[in-house]
């Protein structure tokens, strides 16, 4: 009985290992979707930040042309 109860122990770590390792994947390929979503959003905000640079630089560059002009 002993012995039975010892291999019944033994598919059923097995079986949760199984699913173990499953739910880790699934994990690691969430983490990696939100990983390259994080990448975009990145991007996005440093192209952002650039425009708002370029335009914060030709708004100085105007004002710099009315005060020379005056």
């Amino acid at each position: 009985m002993s012995k039975d109860n010892d291999e019944e122990v033994q598919e059923l770590d097995a079986k949760s290992m199984t699913e173990m390792l499953k739910l880790l994947e699934k994990g690691e390929q969430t983490a990696d979707t939100m990983e390259r979503k994080l990448d975009v959003i990145e991007a996005e905000i440093d192209r952002l930040l650039q425009q708002m640079e370029q335009e914060q630089q030709q708004q100085q560059t105007s004002k710099d042309e009315k005060v020379t002009s005056k």
